[in-house]
């Protein structure tokens, strides 16, 4: 979720996005001013079915306090779908094995599912967790 757009901006590009067959990943919630505020927008992208990715370097605390809790609230909470680096340049480094290792501490195996990236493991994640929505609605 880029910094400079507004949450209501996200919405409309993230439906636009879906409405052309794609699924958004809506990256590093956990850092954006809107939802750390409010972190019941976090709640409402997961149920378009929208990803939500984590910073590995949020799960460390490296983007204060408010942001290493929120991710760690989206991660145990089922919500992020996904961990990934923020690691844009060598200044920035991933920290993926650091928090990988956290996740694994907090969650057990659990945190696999979360730092394997590949469409593959996105699509079958979020097939499953439809599925099993489905299965809700029907009881």
């Amino acid at each position: 979720m880029p910094f400079w757009v507004g949450y209501d901006e996200l919405l409309l590009v993230a439906t636009h996005a879906t409405d052309s067959g794609l699924r958004p990943v809506i990256a590093h919630p956990e850092r954006a001013e809107e939802i750390l505020a409010r972190p019941a927008l976090a709640e409402e992208l997961a149920e378009q079915g929208w990803i939500l990715q984590v910073n590995a370097s949020s799960l460390l605390g490296r983007h204060g306090l408010g942001s290493r809790e929120l991710g760690w609230d989206l991660v145990e909470r089922g919500l992020a779908g996904l961990v990934a680096s923020d690691g844009h340049r060598q200044a920035r480094p991933p920290h993926l094995d650091e928090a990988y290792d956290l996740a694994r501490e907090r969650l057990g195996e659990g945190a696999d599912r979360l730092f394997d990236g590949t469409a593959l493991a996105l699509t079958a994640h979020h097939a499953a967790a439809g599925e099993e929505a489905g299965r809700e609605a029907a009881l």
